[in-house]
C-alpha cells in the first residue's frame, strides 16, 4: 500500500524510504517508478539505488537515470556502481546491455566491450555484437572482426548483422571470408556486404 500510494502521488520522499528499507521487489519498483519524476531529489535517490546490494535494483535505478537524462556524464554513475556492496566488478553485462549503458555518449564503451567480447558465455558475446551495431559514434571494429570469426553461430549471426549496420568498408574482407568459409553464414554475410556497398555508393 505504501509503495502504490507513493507511486500514484509521485512522492519522491516516500519512494526514497522504500528504496532504503523495503523488500527487494519494492526497492526495484521504487527505482523503476522514479524515472517518471524528473527532480533533483529523484536523481539523488536513484544514485543511492546504484549502490543497492541487488543487481536488479541497480539495473532499475540505472535505467531510470538514463531515461531522465540520456546525455548525463557517466563517471558519477560508474563511481556509484563500483561502490555497490558484494560485487568486485559491479558493471556487469546485465547492467551494461540491459539498460543501454553503452549508449551514453560520455562513456568509453571500448574497455567494457573488450571484456564481454571475450566472455565464455556466447549470449554475452552476442549482446556485445548487438551493442556494437547499435552504439552511436565510432564502433570498435577490432572487436567486431573478432566476433565475425566466433565459433558460435548465433554470435556470428549477430556480428554479421552489426557489421551491416555499422557499414564500414574495412569489414568487407571479414564478411567475404564468412560468405566463403561457412555455408550457414553465406546468405547473411552477402546481405551485409550489399548493405555496406550500397552505403558506399550513396556516399559518393
Amino acid at each position: 500500500m505504501r509503495l502504490n500510494q507513493a507511486l500514484r502521488r509521485r512522492d519522491v520522499n516516500e519512494l526514497g524510504k522504500v528504496l532504503e528499507s523495503g523488500s527487494g521487489v519494492h526497492r526495484f519498483a521504487a527505482a523503476a517508478g522514479l524515472r517518471h519524476m524528473p527532480t533533483d531529489q529523484a536523481e539523488e535517490t536513484l544514485f543511492q539505488g546504484l549502490r543497492d546490494p541487488s543487481r536488479w535494483v541497480r539495473q532499475a535505478a540505472l535505467g531510470s537515470l538514463i531515461s531522465l537524462d540520456p546525455d548525463r556524464p557517466c563517471e558519477p554513475i560508474l563511481s556509484a556502481l563500483r561502490s555497490a556492496p558484494g560485487e568486485p566488478d559491479p558493471l556487469s553485462a546485465h547492467e551494461f546491455f540491459g539498460v543501454g549503458l553503452f549508449r551514453l555518449p560520455s562513456l568509453d564503451s571500448t574497455p567494457h566491450l573488450g571484456r564481454f567480447v571475450n566472455d565464455g558465455d556466447p549470449s554475452i558475446r552476442s549482446l556485445a555484437a548487438i551493442a556494437i551495431g547499435e552504439a552511436e559514434g565510432p564502433a570498435p571494429l577490432r572487436y567486431l572482426r573478432q566476433l565475425l570469426r566466433d565459433g558460435d553461430r548465433t554470435v556470428r549471426d549477430d556480428a554479421i548483422e552489426a557489421a551491416g549496420k555499422v557499414g564500414d568498408a574495412s569489414l568487407l574482407p571479414c564478411l567475404e571470408e564468412a560468405a566463403r568459409s561457412r555455408r550457414e553464414d553465406r546468405r547473411a554475410a552477402r546481405r551485409a556486404i550489399k548493405r555496406i556497398e550500397r552505403r558506399a555508393e550513396d556516399a559518393r
